[in-house]
């Protein structure tokens, strides 16, 4: 039940009160009409200060992000974090990202705008956009990067050539770049400039057959690309009169070269600082017997093993290999690389990454060139894999200056060191886990007086 309301005038009420006058009754009236219209004023602002307090709480609610952290931080902090979200990769389609920034508000424009490592990506789309249309963009932020080192990648297509011709003026700033077709080549290596800052050249083939090239290529680039450290070339066939300067290179990446190339080419120019990792080698109608003596010290091949065919390479100390296909034509080029009569190398560290084969693999350590190997890195898939690979490592005679050996395996395979330490005890074997990334190999050492040094990588 709702309870009685109490009167302002309880003394009216009483039984006991007097009769009230008509002036009495009239000052009770004025005084219960001037209360109720003081209630209904009341609740009349109280509606208007809910209105509005509704409205303060949508007004908060949009702008929130004003009290947000990221705007206390400093231009140079928020040009940062721009710079390492947008410019990672320099191939990787992401780094448009710059346009995105400059359009979230004023304060990110003004930032994006003054930060020239933000716009030094430049990435051309294949389709959607008109060369018309495209020509003013790379204008206006070349314009943005001001002197900064320009990455630069362009896909296939005729149109590219004159957005090329664009980004050309700006040569002496180009750090890396990628291109996809024989006559983006030409005119890079026509062009009357020099690259001075170039540090990365990758060519990759994807439109026309490279059977044989049909732009005479016969530049001299020795002496225009004072910086360049890396090259990727992903195209069957390389220029006969294209001439790089191969003394500078760190990193040689060959996939789908022929393999007469490769021999007369390119190797036999890379220095002993030179890492080189071929993929998917082509083999040519007449391949060559004999390789002009090569400075070569890391070699890494993927189904590529024919290049061995007749290497010399006397200071090769590392040799990587691959071969996801049977072992056939390949196995034999293999097994007269390890069995050279004169052993034209001294192995030192030797990786198989091979699931299968195991016997053929063994087959190799039992050779000439196998005998000096101190680090060897295996993998397998099966337990009985492993078994083999155990049972034939535990002769003394097979790699017998082994100090290092890294075992990787199925990660459904469990492995216990007490395998390791029992199938391998005439070597004294020290075992350890450690953890890679990837298919990276690369782990401490530790260099024991004595024994082998046995890790496990998971």
């Amino acid at each position: 039940m709702t309870p009685p309301v109490q009167s302002p005038f309880p003394e009216l009420l009483s039984s006991n009160s007097a009769p009230c006058t008509d002036l009495q009754s009239a000052t009770i009236w004025e005084a219960i009409q001037g209360a109720r219209m003081d209630i209904g004023r009341i609740e009349i602002a109280m509606k208007q200060l809910a209105a509005k307090r509704s409205q303060l709480k949508v007004f908060v609610q949009k702008n929130s992000s004003i009290l947000s952290a990221i705007r206390r931080l400093p231009p140079e902090i928020l040009s940062e974090i721009f710079a390492l979200c947008v410019c990672g990769d320099p191939f990787n389609p992401r780094r448009r990202g710059a346009w995105v920034v400059a359009r979230v508000c004023r304060r990110w424009r003004a930032v994006a705008m003054n930060t020239a490592e933000l716009w030094r990506h430049f990435f051309v789309p294949k389709s959607g956009f008109s060369t018309s249309y495209l020509k003013p963009v790379l204008t206006v932020q070349l314009a943005r990067v001001r002197r900064a080192r320009l990455s630069i990648q362009l896909p296939a297509g005729p149109a590219m050539l004159d957005l090329m011709d664009v980004l050309l003026s700006a040569a002496a700033r180009w750090e890396t770049v990628a291109l996809s077709t024989e006559t983006q080549l030409s005119r890079f290596t026509k062009y009357h400039s020099h690259y001075p800052l170039l540090g990365k050249l990758n060519f990759w083939e994807s439109e026309h057959s490279w059977s044989r090239l049909t732009l005479p290529l016969d530049a001299d680039m020795s002496g225009s690309l004072p910086a360049l450290t890396e090259l990727f070339w992903n195209a069957p066939a390389f220029p006969k009169k294209l001439r790089l300067p191969w003394w500078q290179l760190t990193l040689c990446v060959l996939r789908g070269v022929c393999v007469h190339d490769v021999q007369q080419r390119i190797l036999p120019f890379l220095t002993s600082t030179a890492r080189i990792i071929i993929v998917d080698a082509k083999r040519s109608v007449n391949p060559t017997t004999m390789l002009r003596a090569s400075k070569i010290r890391s070699l890494a091949l993927e189904n590529s093993s024919v290049v061995l065919t007749g290497l010399v390479a006397p200071m090769l100390k590392k040799l990587d290999v691959i071969e996801r296909l049977a072992i056939g034509q390949d196995g034999g080029s293999i097994t007269n690389f390890m069995n050279f009569p004169s052993a034209p190398c001294h192995l030192e560290h030797l990786r198989i990454r091979q699931s299968d084969n195991t016997s053929f693999w063994i087959g190799t350590l039992d050779s000439p060139v196998a005998r000096d190997i101190m680090r060897l890195d295996i993998s397998f898939c099966a337990p009985s894999d492993l078994a083999v690979w155990l049972k034939a490592l535990a002769r003394t005679d097979i790699v017998p200056n082994l100090r290092t050996l890294a075992i990787r395996g199925n990660k459904k395979v469990e492995v216990s060191r007490s395998i390791f330490k029992n199938a391998l005890a005439a070597r004294n074997p020290t075992v350890r886990i450690e953890s890679f990334h990837c298919w990276e190999w690369d782990f401490p050492e530790k260099d024991l007086e004595g024994g082998l040094d046995v890790v496990i990588l998971k």
